[in-house]
């Protein structure tokens, strides 16, 4: 049964053709991808507030297209497909930075569902390996081709689930960790190596093998809060992915693990008070996170022409590329780390971490959200929350867990609205939110098969510019999100996307010295506030990261470069043109941006009026209240933060374990 309405229907249904039109190539319009069907799954498949907002987003531009017309009778479901295309093109083209991302919403909802047609997939090219989850065909000759062992959690005893439950989970531990991410994973694995009781919360389900789809906004459905929506305001609009799922970002995200850099170390030192963090200190903690994650370079045999292409690329503009150091066992190139792997080669701590936990003697509960840390006395003596329904969000019975200590790693935005939830209140809980704004360019290499949906989704960086700020990638993710980068609205967009095999997906992300936000609930909002602004050092270090990428994809064969910048030229045809992509003014509403590794909200340092936390995690004036999680780092690490949160969480479990 539908869940959108006849006239909703037809709405989606007019703008998907003005996004997608018919035209004289084999390429789907919106009708034949069906995209009315697929927001029509995907309303049923959000939660309500979700829903609302998809249902509002597309009134907005029902409502607007009256008044752009100049006449009240106006409509857009029975407008011609050419004056829809014209209507949407003032919004992108439009000087108010809130039109254009209310396009860019619309955009992301309707590349969405238009990926969603297998016919869409399979003309396009996305579909040519005979099993997308397989070995990919550009593999080398002689590469084993077996495909890594079946870690998909089965359903063990000391792992709970919402079925599991009637009524109130109540238990009692040394040690609850909450949010089962690389942080909290590895305080608890190793706590209870140590011999003592954990337990260990995780606000979403259990993702198994059958859970994993290669669909964008399913995933992000299904594995994000908010359904995949939680944005930031402030001078920029960017979407800020959390997982909600047993692993928490480690099962989405692209498995890079790389050591804090030392000057990023001394910063931290010398900016905020932090002790006992140098490169020497940390080295064992890295050096057991490492070996018990099984990071390795990322072999060549996996990289595929996207990556390889990057690689040349490096190095015909004098840069140096490297393999990137990942957790990874048995990757196959398919592409698919940001659905959760569905081979099941990542590492992600539901597959390494949470089944050594178990088998230690740790319980596990899922589908369990905390709410607030039970205080007495000044002291934190446990936490009490709500166990929720997978993918319905409906409340069902209460948690409660007595602790002698309680650790929160439940991620840089929930971390601190837990606190802010318990009545703690100094300020810098939820300050200081730090972030590595990013962007993306796409490049057009004539009668080359790219394939950019082959190959390590990320294989290969250059540390080159790493001291200026800025890290330059090889890049894949989804192609629903990665056509994002390709400009326009109808014909011109799919003659774009027609090439999509020809193109190159490489991204940038900076340092974020410059920007800074914060985190607070808001009484009676079923979000917190996120604001966060990107000051105009980070801007310009991400105009120049899009420019080094264009002479990049210029220098291996690119004939047409899309960086997307708002009030510069659409498309770069010649390195000439990236001069004045340099040397143009912009703001940060100019450049697209994302919101890649969020840190800072529970920053570590010696002055409780700046710091939420002290050097070893334990937040200031509360006793038995720790923080394992990125939300401790106070400014960039310098690189990838995920290997460093698991070796602060390695590090905490020692600290504990000496005050237990």
């Amino acid at each position: 049964m539908l869940l959108l309405t006849e006239a909703e229907a037809r709405l989606v249904r007019a703008l998907g053709q003005a996004v997608f039109p018919r035209d004289a190539t084999e390429v789907p319009d919106g009708i034949e991808a069906d995209v009315v069907g697929y927001i029509d799954r995907l309303l049923h498949a959000s939660l309500p507030f979700e829903r609302s907002q998809i249902r509002a987003l597309l009134q907005l531009f029902d409502k607007g297209f009256a008044v752009w017309a100049m006449s009240p009778t106006a409509r857009l479901v029975s407008a011609p497909v050419d004056e829809v295309t014209a209507y949407l093109r003032s919004w992108e083209e439009s000087t108010v930075y809130a039109r254009r991302m209310g396009l860019e919403g619309l955009r992301s909802l309707l590349m969405m569902a238009w990926f969603g047609s297998e016919r869409v997939n399979e003309v396009l090219g996305v579909l040519d390996a005979p099993d997308v989850d397989g070995p990919m065909p550009f593999l080398a000759p002689g590469t084993p081709d077996t495909p890594p062992p079946d870690r998909f959690l089965g359903r063990p005893a000391g792992l709970f689930e919402f079925s599991d439950y009637k009524g109130v989970v109540h238990d009692r531990c040394d040690v609850v960790v909450v949010g089962s991410g690389p942080g909290g994973a590895i305080t608890a694995l190793e706590l209870a190596r140590r011999g003592h009781d954990v337990v260990l919360l995780e606000a979403g389900p259990v993702a198994r093998k059958a859970d994993l789809v290669r669909d964008g906004g399913l995933t992000m459905n299904r594995w994000f809060w908010d359904s995949g929506m939680r944005t930031t305001r402030g001078n920029v609009v960017l979407p800020t992915l959390q997982a909600k799922v047993l692993g928490g970002g480690s099962l989405i995200n692209c498995a890079i693990c790389l050591r804090a850099r030392e000057s990023a170390l001394e910063a931290w030192e010398e900016d905020w008070g932090v002790e006992g963090l140098t490169p020497d200190d940390l080295a064992p903690h890295y050096d057991a996170v490492e070996a018990f994650m099984g990071v390795a370079a990322t072999p060549d045999a996996v990289q595929g022409p996207r990556n390889d292409l990057f690689t040349r690329a490096c190095r015909e503009r004098g840069l140096e590329p490297e393999p990137i150091l990942r957790n990874v066992d048995g990757c196959r190139g398919s592409g698919g780390c940001v659905y959760g792997c569905p081979n099941g080669a990542k590492l992600s701590t539901d597959r390494r971490g949470v089944p050594e936990l178990i088998a230690a003697g740790g319980r596990v509960y899922t589908s369990a959200v905390v709410d607030r840390v039970v205080m007495r006395n000044g002291r934190a003596v446990g936490v009490e929350g709500h166990t929720t329904e997978p993918f319905k969000g409906n409340r069902a019975g209460t948690v409660r867990i007595e602790a002698r200590h309680v650790v929160l790693a439940a991620g840089v935005i929930n971390t601190p609205v837990i606190c802010q939830q318990s009545g703690l209140t100094a300020e810098p809980i939820g300050a200081n939110l730090r972030m590595h704004p990013s962007t993306v360019v796409a490049g057009y290499i004539p009668d080359l098969d790219v394939h950019p949906w082959y190959g390590a989704t990320q294989g290969v960086h250059t540390l080159s510019l790493i001291e200026h700020g800025i890290k330059l990638e090889a890049l894949w993710a989804d192609p629903a999100l990665m056509a994002l980068r390709m400009q326009g609205i109808g014909r011109g967009l799919k003659r774009q996307l027609r090439d999509y095999r020809n193109t190159l997906i490489w991204d940038a992300w900076v340092s974020g010295d410059d920007s800074v936000g914060t985190v607070r609930v808001v009484r009676g909002l079923p979000r917190p506030s996120i604001v966060y602004d990107i000051g105009p050092a980070d801007a310009r270090r991400l105009q120049e990261a899009s420019a080094v990428l264009a002479e990049m994809m210029f220098s291996v064969g690119a004939t047409k470069v899309y960086p997307g910048i708002h009030g510069l030229p659409p498309t770069l045809t010649a390195m000439e043109d990236v001069a004045e992509l340099r040397r143009s003014p912009v703001s940060p509403q100019d450049i697209p941006s994302g919101s890649n590794h969020v840190f800072g909200t529970m920053a570590m340092g010696d002055d409780p009026t700046r710091a939420a936390t002290d050097s070893r995690g334990a937040v200031h004036g509360v006793q038995n209240l720790w923080v394992a999680d990125t939300s401790l780092f106070p400014s960039s690490p310098g690189v990838n933060p995920m290997l460093t949160a698991m070796a602060l969480g390695h590090r905490l479990a020692g600290t504990l374990a000496e005050e237990l």
